[in-house]
């Protein structure tokens, strides 16, 4: 944010290397300034103030020293207004018949944010994915889909964490074929012909 200040140097001599003192309870600057007599001089206050300042109204004193002597002292009011900043970030890890999302927001902002996040899932994978925090299975004419509702404070961050694996389900699907190869090869062996001659 750009604080616009004019200062005047209503006397006939140059000031050089003034202090400049911007004061706040959100934050405190100085510099040093040189004004040239009868002269105003248009300072152009550029603020990088932290996003999760709440929002309101402070007050912002700014005094001139010369060589530690008070020149000129001058309060104002500044509003910080609502910023609902909101960083999304989503992650995807895949391995062997398995998938881990990973979807984060981060509320870097100064007001509480409202957020709803859909992640769309297939009939069969609904089966076998599990998520955490537990989301809500929901559908609509667009197909199935976990859903999150939460509000997320300033500075606070909301993980939501999907996995899903079909490991199980191959597994079992080799177990079960291993098997009745086995019970058909010991039944195979067994199974003896008699040979007449």
């Amino acid at each position: 944010e750009i604080i616009p200040v004019t200062l005047a140097n209503n006397g006939n001599v140059d000031l050089n290397d003034l202090d400049l003192f911007y004061t706040s309870n959100i934050f405190n600057l100085e510099e040093k300034i040189n004004i040239k007599a009868l002269q105003k001089k248009d300072i152009d206050l550029n603020l990088k103030l932290d996003p999760i300042i709440n929002p309101g109204q402070y007050t912002l004193t700014i005094r001139v020293f010369d060589s530690g002597k008070l020149k000129g002292s001058k309060n104002f009011k500044i509003n910080i207004g609502e910023n609902p900043d909101l960083k999304e970030v989503e992650g995807i890890k895949s391995s062997f018949l398995e998938t881990r999302v990973e979807i984060i927001r981060e509320n870097e902002g100064n007001v509480e944010v409202t957020k709803t996040v859909k992640y769309p899932v297939g009939f069969v994978q609904n089966y076998f994915t599990k998520t955490s925090p537990k989301g809500e299975l929901q559908s609509d004419e667009e197909g199935s889909y976990y859903e999150w509702n939460f509000n997320i404070p300033p500075g606070d961050i909301y993980r939501i964490e999907i996995e899903t694996s079909y490991r199980f389900l191959f597994f079992l699907i080799v177990g079960v074929l291993v098997l009745i190869g086995a019970l058909y090869y010991i039944r195979r062996r067994n199974l003896k012909v008699p040979f007449i001659i």
